[in-house]
């Protein structure tokens, strides 16, 4: 603590952030685990990959008329050349953000993967017989960063006042 009175810096007992951290984490477990039961882990398609892939499918088709209208005659080589640039660009374009989306998507295996680490967490985390440095890298493999927030005291410096965590997943 600080030895100042005015110092905005307010401490808790260990064992109470320990004992919300625990509570926080399970009830994230218990989302994620109603999420895996109701298959709705993000498995279901996308809305922003289905835009994509319906553009995809229209460039194809004017790639393709493009195609017809120099066969005809209609385009010179110089017009194909120049729309069949910028069709390629656009196609390519959407290939990469589809290709983006993949990578981002999550399946139903790192939902459960998530859910059996972050069960080992609830379980070691107020367990006195695992090290801190053991807890602290189970907790760090799970948990990108945690915000501490306690309100301000109204009657002096060790009023209990309640203690907000806002964790933040790597999932």
């Amino acid at each position: 603590l600080c030895a100042s009175l005015d110092c905005p810096t307010r401490a808790a007992y260990t064992n109470r952030i320990l004992d919300q951290l625990r509570e926080s984490m399970q009830f994230t477990l218990d989302e994620y685990r109603r999420k895996i039961e109701n298959n709705d882990s993000g498995s279901t398609e996308n809305p922003t990959r289905a835009i994509y892939e319906k553009e995809l499918a229209e460039l194809r088709k004017q790639q393709k008329r493009q195609f017809e209208l120099l066969e005809r005659g209609i385009y010179t080589e110089e017009i194909f050349l120049e729309r069949s640039t910028e069709v390629n660009e656009r196609i390519a374009a959407i290939t990469s953000e589809l290709s983006q989306l993949d990578a981002n998507k999550k399946t139903e295996n790192d939902y459960a993967a998530f859910c059996t680490s972050l069960q080992r967490c609830i379980d070691v985390v107020c367990d006195d017989s695992v090290s801190a440095k053991e807890k602290n890298a189970l907790l760090k493999g799970v948990i990108k960063s945690i915000t501490y927030n306690r309100a301000k005291s109204t009657r002096g410096r060790w009023e209990d006042t309640p203690i907000f965590l806002q964790i933040f997943y790597k999932i």
